[in-house]
């Protein structure tokens, strides 16, 4: 989480996006409004207005959630075992699994060199 604004008392709205998604629009070819169309498009994206308009549109959409507007952040706390243990579990598992097929491969191979 680079970077964040506050938007209210107990509110965060960070800056980071989990999907970035490019978008086209299909034109005839030889259309007579092109190069002004791109002309337009990239003004707006150098200008920042479209992350502007985008960011309003986003924050408009989190203030009508009661959902989203329910989780507030508490002060930082250092992770506990308990809140690793999905972790550990995971960790614990794939190498049991692992050292599993291992043994079964070293006695697949020791069966059929005999």
């Amino acid at each position: 989480m680079n970077s964040y604004e506050r938007a209210g008392r107990d509110r965060l709205l960070f800056e980071d996006s989990i999907i970035s998604l490019m978008c086209a629009f299909p034109m005839k070819k030889g259309f007579c409004y092109k190069r002004k169309l791109n002309t337009l498009i990239s003004r707006l994206n150098n200008a920042g207005l479209y992350l502007k308009i985008i960011s309003d549109e986003s924050y408009k959409i989190w203030l009508s959630d009661p959902a989203a507007q329910r989780s507030s952040i508490a002060a930082e706390q250092p992770l506990s075992c308990t809140d690793l243990t999905g972790a550990f579990l995971t960790l614990l598992t794939g190498l049991l699994l692992s050292l599993l097929i291992v043994s079964m491969e070293i006695a697949q191979a020791r069966l059929t060199k005999r």
